[in-house]
């Protein structure tokens, strides 16, 4: 699952020529320095609280929301 979610980032974003570490979304348009954060805005996470409906990447940070929020 790894490999294939970083090849699926490669063809969603481009690098920003003369840019240090700038990459351009081809969904949108938008350079960006974090590319694993801004591909989680057209790519939502998977675990979601039973209570509020959030959605998380990660099942800890779900935890931790759970944790705070409820």
């Amino acid at each position: 699952v790894a490999g294939s979610k970083a090849w699926h980032m490669r063809l969603t974003f481009d690098r920003v020529p003369g840019g240090c570490n700038l990459h351009r979304c081809k969904l949108c348009g938008k350079v960006v320095t974090h590319i694993r954060n801004h591909y989680h805005v057209h790519f939502p996470g998977r675990f979601e609280c039973p209570l509020c409906r959030a959605t998380y990447t990660r099942s800890d940070n779900l935890r931790t929301h759970y944790k705070f929020k409820h």
